[in-house]
């Protein structure tokens, strides 16, 4: 390197010539500038000698007179890897003749090994014709400015917990690593990963823990990586995996399967067991259509949003209908939390009856969206639309709530002891301070008491994440509030998880009671179902009650309440009392018999008659 930089100095600067040391006044005896905390060089250009202060030499842990003063030295102690650029800027001033300042950074090697970062300066002298003569010039060490700034950077780029790339870093990674699988004609896997069960965590053992589950789960995911693969931590329990190098599609499939196991394994924290796992999205580079790294990011989110509402714990890849099916559904949000917003809903009330008294006993509120286009919607057609949106759920139900509340607080003033039936969501169960929210609306409305209450809940829902759900229903029984198992028989419910379930009533599905007649089977559901419900002293509501013999065969077979078309459609709030009023019920139900054993078989037989002399018909 000194060779070349010597032939370039002498074929730029052919008439260079021979000149004494008393052309620069500085020299290594009488310097003025000896005590100061720079390293201080001559350098004859001419004859390549180098004249170095002491304090040049120690600042890279040499004694003084150890370095060889020979501009060879300066060269053979520079980094490998910042050579060429010392190189260049050197040979940049020289050309311009001194017009130009002198500054560079670069790094020299200790005698201990390690690399110093320098900050060097200078100023040449140069002859009548431009030719450089001599090269005085001064060292600065700023290994440590360096490294603050390095740590700033580091800081600035990585996860304070995990020291993953955070969002930032992991976006400049992202965008080099597309730029090569494409110039090598390779393809990359892009993994959104959001861990399922994570702020149950938070909740119950405190922020330490859950502190303890991210780092875990970051160690495993990168214990489970290859060197050039990255992993990334986007943000609370959100991760991010780019997989490089691939010639398939499908090679990244082993690595998934890999990451549900192992993610889903238990952590151990504070002798407390702890359990998440993964629901990822998957999308892939190359694609048909350009794409940037923020595009590919979001697509791999929206898969893992699918995976999500398929049932967590998996994964999916990223296509366009669903992305399409997404944006759809964002949208289907949009228009409902703007229908909330100027009181397009609504709610109406189905009276539910104590068919062996013949009395209303209470309501049960049902939502309503009265649009301005369609007119009045019933839930099937829009709530499946939305129904995996946790927050949206959430927001509605509390507006529901809140209405029924208020509605039921005017009704109890009035001196009407009305009992109310409220459905919940079970994403609304599963919130820690579900109680205490409720706690909340009955102060609130003081006229309201809890007995008035009842929560309905699917049975669906009601044994999904069954401890936190039957920790959040026992609490609001506590409060005094009544809890109802709706659409009995539609689930797959356990008598393990029925026993222990706290729960006051069981609803049967209306789909059993309005075939009552057509086939034995079904009359031998909704009877088991009334046996069950007794069996763990609840009471038992059939839905869907809608002739007058329905009413009949259920008081035969020991239904306590009924409520269907045949008692009342839902009606609107200010139609209520004057219902209840006028409620006389059936005169038939008024004189039937619990079933016995002869009365049972009439039944069974009464309904496969009926089930035969259709089948004939048809």
């Amino acid at each position: 390197m000194a060779l070349k930089i010597l032939q370039y100095i002498q074929n730029k600067f052919p008439k260079i010539k021979k000149f004494d040391d008393t052309t620069f006044t500085w020299t290594h005896k009488n310097c003025i500038l000896e005590g100061v905390k720079d390293g201080l060089w001559d350098w004859n250009i001419q004859t390549n000698d180098v004249v170095l202060s002491e304090r040049f030499e120690t600042m890279l842990g040499y004694t003084t007179g150890n370095l060889p003063q020979h501009i060879n030295l300066w060269l053979d102690l520079l980094h490998p890897d910042d050579k060429t650029q010392a190189k260049q800027k050197m040979q940049e001033y020289l050309s311009a003749k001194g017009k130009t300042s002198y500054e560079n950074s670069f790094r020299l090697r200790a005698k201990d090994g390690s690399w110093r970062w320098i900050l060097g300066r200078g100023k040449a002298q140069f002859d009548t014709d431009g030719t450089p003569l001599k090269f005085v010039g001064f060292n600065t060490d700023i290994t440590h400015t360096i490294e603050y700034q390095d740590n700033l950077d580091y800081s600035a780029k990585h996860d304070s917990l995990t020291q993953l790339p955070n969002r930032f870093l992991l976006s400049e990674l992202l965008t080099h690593a597309m730029y090569r699988v494409q110039k090598n004609n390779q393809h990359l896997a892009l993994l959104f990963i959001d861990l399922d069960g994570f702020k149950e965590i938070n909740d119950i053992y405190g922020r330490g823990a859950g502190d303890e589950v991210l780092s875990t789960i970051a160690s495993r995911m990168s214990g489970m990586v290859r060197n050039s693969d990255i992993v990334s931590r986007l943000g609370g329990d959100e991760f991010a995996i780019v997989v490089s190098n691939l010639s398939d599609d499908n090679e990244v499939i082993p690595l998934l399967q890999r990451l549900l196991s192992e993610l889903s394994s238990d952590i151990v924290y504070n002798k407390n067991t702890m359990h998440v796992s993964a629901s990822i999205g998957v999308s892939f580079y190359p694609q048909k259509d350009d794409i940037g790294n923020e595009a590919l990011l979001r697509q791999a989110d929206q898969a893992m949003y699918n995976a999500k509402l398929l049932g967590k714990n998996q994964y999916q890849f990223f296509n366009l209908k669903a992305s399409q099916e997404l944006k759809e559904q964002q949208q289907d949000i949009l228009i409902l939390r703007q229908a909330i917003k100027e009181n397009q809903f609504v709610l109406y009330y189905q009276p539910k009856v104590d068919i062996k008294k013949n009395k209303v006993i209470g309501l049960e509120a049902l939502l309503r969206w009265n649009h301005p286009e369609q007119g009045l919607l019933y839930p099937d057609s829009f709530l499946p639309l939305v129904e995996h949106d946790s927050s949206f759920m959430i927001e509605l139900g509390n507006w529901v709530f809140e209405q029924a509340f208020s509605q039921l607080e005017s009704w109890h003033l009035e001196e009407q002891e009305i009992t109310l039936s409220i459905n919940v969501s079970s994403y609304e169960v599963h919130q820690q301070d579900f109680s205490k929210y409720l706690k909340k609306l009955f102060t609130k409305y003081p006229a309201i008491k809890p007995n008035t209450i009842e929560l309905e809940l699917l049975e669906t829902a009601a044994f999904y994440n069954f401890e936190l759900t039957s920790n959040t229903l026992r609490a609001c029984q506590e409060l005094g509030v009544s809890i109802a198992i709706d659409d009995f028989g539609t689930g797959y419910a356990s008598l393990h998880y029925l026993k222990e379930l706290p729960m006051n009533t069981l609803k049967i599905d209306k789909s059993f009671v309005i075939d009552l007649f057509n086939t034995s089977k079904n009359l031998s559901i909704v009877e088991a179902s009334i046996g069950l419900a007794h069996a763990f002293n609840c009471r038992v509501v059939a839905e869907g009650v809608e002739s007058e013999e329905h009413g009949k065969v259920l008081l035969q077979l020991g239904c306590d309440v009924a409520q269907g078309y045949a008692i009342a459609k839902a009606i609107p709030a200010k139609d209520v009392l004057n219902w209840i009023h006028s409620w006389n019920g059936f005169d038939s139900w008024k004189a039937i018999e619990p079933i016995n054993a002869k009365t049972r078989a009439m039944l069974y037989a009464s309904v496969e008659h009926r089930n035969n002399n259709s089948m004939t018909a048809s």
